[in-house]
């Protein structure tokens, strides 16, 4: 459990900063 958790975390960072730029460009298109 622990190891996969080690894996999957970085995982969970890389898609939050996704996220977060996808949400910013959404906002952007929506404010137009």
């Amino acid at each position: 459990m622990d190891r996969k958790n080690i894996e999957i975390n970085p995982l969970l960072e890389t898609y939050g900063k996704y996220i977060d730029r996808v949400n910013r460009a959404l906002d952007r298109e929506l404010s137009l």
